[in-house]
């Protein structure tokens, strides 16, 4: 009996020493931060050269429609909306950051005009506009109809113009609450603050100085805001709203099957989509505003 029991505890013993053996190896392996740093840079050095050779690929294909594309001045709206978005990741934030820089496009122009000019049938369309926005946000969770939907709903009311940024925070939160959306951890005190440090901070017309700024700003977040920074260099390039939406398939398809975490995708994918969803809402209202 005796040997029995002896024989049972060097068992157990042994068990043990294996489990901390086998523990200690996989930690020297896979949990070293040096090695899953290395493997991290990796990941995303080969998600880059394959967006690298799309982008190369796409823009060979379609090069008459990019030689002949003329710059469209509310791009610097739907690029303070994009990196606003990376910057913070907040809704009311990133609407925020895209309509101020739409005030200063058109500052010398009489904005409250857009709502006078609105035909019944444009008012109509509108409305419809939401309510198909409303149910794809509902059924998807998309960003970019969430962001649309709030904006052309302030397009219909009297809250479209405002003076400071406390009014411009103030009537987005109102509108998405009205929308049904819950925005009531929205501090707007912190948010105006954050807005206006953005534009005093960040923003800058060239997307190479505005994205370098982001990333001093946010490390942990410098390999997302490099594979943000290469769509929206490349996408704003182009000039139709088709070119846009194939380009955006053909990126987002590549960033969905990359070996980085499953959350950067998210987060990466969540912000990419926002692009062509502004670029569709600023070319809608710029068409409002330069109607006969």
């Amino acid at each position: 009996m005796k040997r029995q029991k002896t024989f049972f505890w060097v068992i157990c013993l042994l068990v043990v020493v294996v489990s901390v053996a086998i523990g200690m190896t996989a930690c020297s392996t896979q949990d070293d931060p040096l090695n899953m740093e290395v493997a991290h840079n990796s990941d995303y050095e080969a998600l880059n050269s394959a967006l690298d050779n799309y982008t190369t690929s796409f823009f060979k294909k379609n090069e008459s429609s990019v030689k002949s594309r003329s710059w469209k001045h509310f791009w610097t709206s739907v690029k303070a909306d994009y990196a606003g978005l990376s910057a913070t990741g907040g809704t009311v934030f990133c609407i925020s950051t895209s309509r101020k820089k739409w005030k200063e496009l058109r500052m010398q122009e009489q904005q409250d005009s857009i709502q006078a000019a609105l035909t019944p049938a444009q008012v109509r369309m509108i409305n419809n506009e939401i309510i198909r926005l409303h149910i794809l946000y509902q059924s998807e969770g998309s960003i970019g109809a969430l962001h649309n939907m709030a904006i052309l709903n302030l397009l219909l009311k009297d809250k479209f113009e405002y003076s400071t940024t406390q009014e411009l925070v103030e009537s987005t939160k109102n509108s998405l609450a009205s929308l049904g959306v819950n925005v009531a951890n929205v501090d707007v005190a912190k948010t105006v603050q954050k807005v206006d440090k953005f534009f005093e901070e960040d923003y800058s017309d060239d997307t190479n100085v505005m994205y370098d700024r982001l990333i001093a700003k946010y490390p942990a977040k410098k390999e997302e805001l490099k594979v943000l920074k290469g769509y929206i260099a490349n996408v704003q390039q182009l000039n139709t709203q088709q070119d846009i939406k194939n380009f955006t398939e053909g990126y987002l398809a590549i960033i969905r099957g990359a070996a980085i975490p499953v959350s950067s995708i998210n987060s990466i994918e969540s912000n990419i989509q926002l692009a062509p969803a502004s670029y569709e809402l600023w070319e809608q209202i710029d068409g409002y505003m330069n109607q006969e």
